[in-house]
């Protein structure tokens, strides 16, 4: 990484890290034609490739939220899982709202914040994978140029240990505060923009390691505070753990009831019971998924899985809100 100063402003320069779909095959990025010359010299500045293409939709969805904020009923939140698998056409007023590598840190701020504008919100979905207990964007080595991508964009006000993603979340912020993002899709659902990211040539075990190199349960606290607001704000909550691939799912090893085990617990202890556990692929066969852990979003198995989040929620809904233990 480089650091230095360009116009009297902090630039980052994040070019020295591989951009890549699938550890090493580097790609141009496929945004190009949406952006101003200003906006994509801007962001050339310090990212190429899949990252630059992963922060301008970022930024599509920031102008679909403002055009849907307020009607927002529901609320999808999450990693790429969520992004590939959640699509609003079959959950009425709804929103996905998740996006590459998003961790719980990323998903309390974007739900904190968002609520302050949603006056009719009423739902929050939680996509929860094997990573999400210890995983935190801004410790990648790759990724996570992301965080003040998200920081900026949507204003969330988050700290980073590298004080620099303070200035870099400015900039982003500033160079899209007038911007205005247009992509094919609707509700924050893209589904002929999200990013499929592992061939199978990277290998199952390879992928399932990737995942399973968190093993710290340092993340969970920001979803016992995702727990406490919705209790707060009276909001219905939906865990998910989503489908994976039946090669995926046997390199990770052990069955969901262990490895979710802390998850599992937590919710026991805030009685949440809206838990939608598809991590053992009961409807999900491998043909519906364009890579080990992602479900093809233009294929049926977002269909199936929205429709099933979608029946959850209106049973926890007709029950009465779910957050209902200790504060």
């Amino acid at each position: 990484m480089v650091f230095g100063k360009e116009d009297g402003r902090l630039a980052i320069d994040f070019r020295e890290i591989k951009t890549s779909i699938g550890k090493g095959q580097v790609m141009a990025a496929k945004t190009d034609a949406v952006l101003d010359v200003k906006t994509n010299a801007f962001l050339e500045s310090f990212v190429t490739g899949p990252l630059k293409d992963a922060i301008v939709l970022l930024a599509a969805k920031r102008a679909m939220l403002r055009e849907d904020i307020g009607e927002l009923r529901t609320l999808a939140l999450g990693s790429s899982h969520g992004d590939h698998g959640f699509d609003p056409q079959f959950c009425d007023e709804s929103f996905n709202l998740c996006s590459r590598t998003q961790d719980l840190k990323h998903s309390y701020a974007l739900y904190e914040t968002t609520s302050k504008l949603a006056p009719n919100l009423k739902n929050i979905i939680v996509f929860y994978s094997v990573f999400s207990a210890g995983f935190f964007m801004e410790n990648t080595r790759s990724e996570k140029i992301l965080s003040p991508a998200l920081n900026g964009l949507f204003s969330l006000g988050l700290k980073y240990e590298e004080n620099r993603f303070a200035a870099l979340s400015e900039q982003i912020r500033d160079a899209f505060i007038d911007v205005v993002i247009q992509l094919e899709g609707k509700h924050g659902f893209l589904p002929k923009w999200v990013q499929i990211i592992t061939p199978d040539t990277y290998g199952a075990a390879r992928r399932a390691n990737d995942h399973l190199k968190w093993p710290s349960s340092d993340a969970n606290q920001y979803l016992i505070k995702i727990i406490r607001l919705a209790r707060h704000l009276k909001h219905n909550l939906c865990i998910v753990i989503p489908p994976v691939r039946s090669d995926y799912r046997e390199a990770v090893g052990p069955r969901s009831t262990k490895l979710f085990q802390e998850l599992m617990d937590i919710c026991g202890e805030f009685q949440i019971s809206s838990v939608l556990n598809c991590y053992d692929g009961v409807g999900f066969p491998d043909e519906y998924f364009g890579d080990f852990d992602h479900l093809l979003p233009e294929g049926t198995g977002p269909r199936i899985l929205t429709r099933a989040i979608d029946a959850r929620l209106r049973a926890t809904s007709a029950a009465g809100p779910i957050c209902q233990a200790r504060s």
